[in-house]
């Protein structure tokens, strides 16, 4: 309830709290002049689903981590005043989430609020530090960047290809060390420069869909083990649109003799729950860029074990939506949901997917 609540005040919640973060805080009213309650006005209504969801989920870090992960980007972009003011404007989103909510919704709330604004005061923006160049692949993965950043797709593309033929000089590099070595971190490596002011969103969604392009010539370069009678279903929950690593988790485990169902970007719970039916899917892997998306995770999840074959099939989450949600062994927000495994980076998907899912001769399925 408290949750739907926040949802359904979100814009009149993140107006006031602009106009209280404006009117109250000179420094604020002088750094952005006339723009300043149209600026903090979006601030305030972005954050607003993440808290929707850690009270939904019960897990605050879900807040935090967003907070935290925010305070950084407005640091590097304004240096200390523009964290400063980001750290005041989550104070005043939570007194008019005090003033405007009921008195138990919104004590609840600002429990969350108030759990975001301490994690910040205690622990100062550290953003991750730059890509190293100093080894192969590094370099590798820096004139890759340099070649999107430049808009050059055809440079990109061959730099990957060559490397994977052997045709740059040097001894062809395995397309898996290619996918997981190069191109998973270079998406890593520019929504760390897009944090920081170091990359612009255009350039971001050229750089994915280069990257996009990159990862399906690879696909055909795999080496395929013969099929070993398992069937997975993999996309990213409703909402995400960033699927590069689920995709390459769908090739590897192809590659590893899985008969994958690649579903790609945002796809609705009702519909993921068809397909583990329709395919007789043995593993479902989903995953949440977002931890705003991970309600959507929980409808999922409820909507695949609530249809024909959900009592069978084992699901398997991952994804930067679950940063933080994690740290208790004895009840991972993961398990709550109702998954059987959690993977935190691409190899661990890899390895849980054979866990929860031991190879059978199941030739009848190839």
């Amino acid at each position: 309830m408290v949750a739907e609540l926040l949802n359904a005040s979100a814009s009149g919640i993140a107006a006031m709290a602009a106009d209280k973060l404006v009117n109250e805080r000179a420094a604020v009213r002088s750094e952005h002049r006339a723009d300043a309650v149209r600026t903090w006005r979006e601030c305030v209504s972005s954050r607003l689903p993440f808290l929707a969801a850690a009270v939904s989920t019960a897990c605050p870090r879900v807040f935090v981590e967003q907070a935290r992960w925010a305070h950084t980007a407005y640091a590097s972009r304004g240096g200390e005043p523009a964290a400063l003011a980001f750290s005041a404007s989550l104070e005043c989103m939570r007194d008019v989430i005090c003033e405007q909510l009921p008195p138990e919704a919104a004590r609840l709330a600002a429990t969350y609020v108030d759990h975001a604004i301490d994690s910040i005061r205690v622990s100062p923006p550290n953003p991750a530090p730059p890509m190293d160049a100093s080894t192969r692949i590094g370099r590798l993965i820096s004139r890759y960047l340099a070649a999107v950043l430049e808009g050059d797709r055809r440079a990109a593309a061959m730099l990957i290809l060559d490397a994977a033929r052997g045709d740059d000089g040097s001894a062809a590099l395995p397309v898996r060390s290619l996918l997981l070595d190069v191109l998973v971190p270079a998406q890593i490596e520019l929504g760390r420069m897009w944090h920081l002011n170091e990359a612009t969103v255009a350039e971001e969604h050229f750089a994915t869909a280069t990257t996009q392009m990159v990862v399906s010539q690879l696909f055909s370069m795999l080496r395929f083990s013969p099929r070993n009678g398992l069937v997975a279903v993999a996309a990213s929950v409703e909402g995400n649109a960033h699927d590069v690593g689920v995709r390459v988790l769908a090739d590897l485990l192809e590659a590893e003799g899985w008969r994958v169902v690649y579903l790609g970007a945002s796809v609705p719970a009702e519909d993921l729950a068809q397909a583990v039916d329709m395919f007789e899917a043995d593993l479902l892997c989903v995953s949440a860029g977002l931890g705003s998306q991970l309600p959507a995770v929980a409808r999922t999840i409820e909507a695949v074990r609530a249809a024909g074959r959900g009592r069978q099939v084992k699901i398997m989450v991952g994804g930067g939506g679950f940063a933080g949600t994690c740290e208790s062994e004895a009840d991972p927000l993961w398990r709550r949901f109702g998954a059987d495994g959690f993977a935190a980076n691409i190899d661990d998907g890899l390895r849980i997917a054979g866990q929860l899912c031991p190879a059978a001769k199941k030739t009848g399925r190839d």
